[in-house]
This record gives C-alpha cells, sequence and structure tokens, in this order.
C-alpha cells in the first residue's frame, strides 16, 4: 500500500503540469482561424519549404518569386547577398518551429493558405503550451503547485500567450519556450548549480531567435549568475557554459552567414530601414508618446492588456529577499525592454492584440511577480498586496480570454490602419473595444497572404492551381 500511495504521489506533479499543458493547448486552438498579418506569414511559408526540401529558401514560393521578379517583394521577405534565394527577415525559429507539423503532408497535395494557417497554429500553440509548462516548473523552485500552475496558465492564456503568440508563427513564437527554459533552469541554479549551463545556453538561444528581446536574455542570463555562490561554480560548469553559448551562437549564425553573408541576425533591422529614417527614435516627444501607448493605451497600454508586469516590478523594488538582488536584475531588464520598445518607431507593433512588443516581457512579469512574493498566500501577508496580486493576475487572464475568442484585425485594426494613423491607438470613444463583440466584416479573404489553392512541392515549388 504505501508503494501504491508512492507511485499517485509521484505522478501528481506529473498529471498537473500535462493538464496545463492540454489546457492551454486546446485554449488556443479553440479560437476562430483568423489572419494575424505580415510578420506570421514568412514562418509558415518557411515550414513548407523545409517540410519540402529541407531549406529556408522561400523562392520555392511561385507567388513570393514573381513578386521578388518585378522588385515588389513585402517587407517580410529579402533577396539574398547573390540574388538567388529570398529568406524570411525574421531569422530561421518560426519555420524551424513549424516544420515538424508539416513534414507529413504528401507532396503534390493541392492545398490553400487556410491549411497553412491551421497547421502553423498548431506549431504555435504546442510552444506556448510548452512554455506554460516550462514556465510552472521554474516557478516551483519558491512557489506552491497552486500558485506555479495558476501563474503560468495565465501567462498562457494572455494576451501574450494563447490570444497572440499561440495564433501564428510569430518570431517570439519560436524564442518563448528558449526563455521560459532559461527562467526555469535560472530559478533552480541556486540548489542545482551544474544547472547554469543549462540557463545560459537557453538565453543565448532565445536571444539570436528574438533578437529585439536580448536585454530579456540578459536579464535571465544575470539573474541565473547571482543565485549560484561563487563557491559553487565549478570549471566544469562554465566549460559546458560556454560550450553552449558557441553551439547555440554557430546553429543561427550559420543560417544567417547563408543567408545575408552576415553572422548577426540584420533582416529586421534592414527592412526597418528602408520603413523609416530612424528605427529607434529618441526624441522625446515620441519616446513620452510610446511610453504613454504602452502603459495606458486603450489599444497596447499594459495597464489593461497585463498590469501584472507593472505590479511585479513594483513589488520587487518595493520588497527586500534572500534573493533580492537576482530579481532585481529580472526587473531592470523589463523596464530595460520597456524603454526599448518606446524607442522603436512602431511601438504599437503593427497588428497585434496588445503591446506584442511586449509579449515575453509578460510572461517573465508574471515569472517575477510570484518570485518576488513567495508569502502570497500567507495570513501574515498584508491584505492589500494579496488582493492587488489576485487582481492582476485575473485581469490580465481575463482580457487575454477576451482577446482569444473575440479580437479579429478585421474589425478595427484594419479599417483603422494604427501604422499610418497611430493616434487612433488613443482613441476612447472608437476603440477595438467598441467594435470587439460585432461580427466580422466582410472585407475579402486574403489579408496576409494570397489564398490558394496551391501544389505542395511541386517541381516549380509552392505552385498556384
Amino acid at each position: 500500500m504505501r508503494d501504491g500511495r508512492a507511485s499517485a504521489t509521484s505522478l501528481k506533479p506529473a498529471g498537473l503540469l500535462l493538464c496545463l499543458f492540454a489546457f492551454v493547448f486546446a485554449a488556443a486552438t479553440s479560437a476562430p482561424l483568423r489572419p494575424q498579418g505580415g510578420d506570421t506569414v514568412a514562418g509558415r511559408l518557411a515550414m513548407v519549404t523545409l517540410a519540402c526540401d529541407g531549406r529556408s529558401d522561400l523562392a520555392m514560393i511561385d507567388w513570393l518569386r514573381r513578386r521578388a521578379e518585378k522588385g515588389r517583394l513585402p517587407y517580410y521577405a529579402r533577396l539574398t547577398t547573390d540574388q538567388g534565394s529570398i529568406a524570411s527577415i525574421f531569422g530561421p525559429g518560426p519555420g524551424w518551429l513549424g516544420w515538424p507539423f508539416f513534414a507529413q503532408v504528401e507532396h503534390g497535395r493541392l492545398l490553400d493558405d487556410r491549411m497553412l494557417q491551421s497547421r502553423a497554429r498548431f506549431a504555435a500553440s504546442t510552444a506556448v503550451a510548452s512554455s506554460a509548462v516550462l514556465l510552472a516548473i521554474g516557478l516551483l523552485a519558491t512557489a506552491s503547485w497552486p500558485w506555479a500552475v495558476g501563474a503560468a496558465a495565465t501567462a498562457g492564456l494572455s494576451f501574450a500567450g494563447a490570444a497572440t503568440l499561440g495564433q501564428g508563427l510569430w518570431q517570439q513564437t519560436a524564442a518563448l519556450p528558449f526563455f521560459m527554459l532559461a527562467f526555469a533552469m535560472a530559478a533552480w541554479c541556486s540548489r542545482f548549480p551544474r544547472l547554469l549551463a543549462v540557463a545560459l545556453t537557453s538565453a543565448v538561444m532565445a536571444a539570436w531567435l528574438r533578437p529585439p528581446d536580448v536585454l530579456l536574455a540578459i536579464g535571465i542570463s544575470i539573474q541565473a549568475l547571482l543565485q549560484v555562490q561563487r563557491d559553487r561554480i565549478g570549471l566544469g560548469s562554465l566549460a559546458i557554459s560556454l560550450l553552449g553559448l558557441v553551439v547555440a551562437s554557430v546553429a543561427l549564425g550559420s543560417w544567417n552567414l547563408w543567408y545575408y553573408d552576415q553572422l548577426w541576425p540584420v533582416g529586421q533591422w534592414a527592412a526597418n530601414q528602408l520603413a523609416t529614417d530612424s528605427v529607434l527614435n529618441a526624441n522625446p516627444g515620441h519616446f513620452a508618446l510610446a511610453l504613454l501607448g504602452l502603459l495606458a493605451s486603450p489599444a497596447r497600454g499594459l495597464v489593461l492588456f497585463a498590469p501584472v508586469v507593472l505590479l511585479a516590478i513594483g513589488l520587487c523594488y518595493g520588497r527586500p529577499a534572500p534573493e533580492r538582488p537576482a530579481h532585481v536584475a529580472l526587473a531592470a531588464a523589463l523596464v530595460a525592454q520597456l524603454v526599448l520598445c518606446s524607442l522603436f518607431y512602431k511601438w504599437w507593433g503593427g497588428l497585434a492584440f496588445g503591446p506584442r512588443l511586449l509579449g515575453i516581457s509578460t510572461w517573465l512579469g508574471i515569472a517575477l511577480l510570484v518570485r518576488c512574493t513567495p508569502t502570497a498566500v500567507s495570513n501574515s501577508w498584508k491584505s492589500w498586496k494579496k488582493t492587488a496580486v489576485v487582481a492582476a493576475m485575473a485581469q490580465t487572464l481575463l482580457i487575454g480570454l477576451v482577446g482569444l475568442w473575440l479580437y479579429d484585425p478585421r474589425k478595427w485594426e484594419i479599417p483603422n490602419d494604427p501604422d499610418r494613423n497611430p493616434q487612433r491607438l488613443f482613441d476612447l470613444r472608437q476603440s477595438q473595444w467598441s467594435t470587439l463583440f460585432k461580427p466580422v466584416p466582410s472585407i475579402g479573404d486574403a489579408i496576409d497572404a494570397p489564398v490558394g489553392p496551391f501544389y505542395y512541392c511541386d517541381p516549380s515549388g509552392l505552385r498556384s492551381k
């Protein structure tokens, strides 16, 4: 009987994590399939080319190749240095993530873009659900099971989880599992110093896959280093960490060298330079407006979409703790990322539900909130703080669910076109919330890519019928 009870007890954690994965995955795939915007197109096209011939060369996509011949490539694709290939500006991550979910499609099959979107969403939902599990594992280093699983579910169902990153192959979707793996390993480094190598390698991999979020990767790395006592960092761990950094850099750097003849990921920066004179705008007026928008606008404000981030930063700096230096490092990274996004010329992040550029910051903000409030369930903790934490979690979760099932860019984003009219992001009377509960208008099907049908893996590529 003892052995039976012990076995049941040991299976409980695995069962809870499995339920967490299934819950987040099911929620993400339950939403109506809808267009996500151009940033996700390159990922699902690369998913197809990788499954077809093992390459990320988008030149095999018939309609994209024809646009290249006319000198009209969309912003998310660039000709390679030798002009012989077409590559995504978002790097290899989204295509690599989607490839396993498309690998079994038979060659020569007739398919359409909706089928590609569906397969891409399965990949994205898997990545988000897996990230929720990794976040829960990291939080278990200091939190109880209910708080760890609850916080992870909140992240997975927030605007930055199932509602956005779980709906398509964004660059952030491919990087998110590595960010969460890095956080999880960093959280356990104080007890298991050898996990430092995994934490640092994962952080580097995340930074390569998502260069605009490199400050967050640095924050997690510093957190990991601060949580390992100096006398417990052996030469072996440092050597393995260094090897991991090299392997991760070679893997991602080789892709950039192959397609762009440069080691560093420069595709996004180059594409943005074609769209504006100042990718990062330090003008005080721009910065103040962008910061206000990312904090409080009805379309992109953290106060509405993810108050957990702001509460986490406040509690972290306001509450001493044994691991406070490590927590402060992560909080500082969140603040630095907010500043960087406020400097970006398109701080609203294009078509999106909520402040997508702060998507990974939201996941780490939830993690920091739990790590900085280990006594949140204690009766000795001040009731107003307990109420604030629960309320922020509930609001973040509720807003995410509303967006998951009701958001569609055709309702407000596309008609109002924030890229040309950013002032509408601050409109209170005619905000996206005024159209969220209305039916989707009939403005056409082909929004971010041709609908097809296409012949998959035809000798001439993904050829239109």
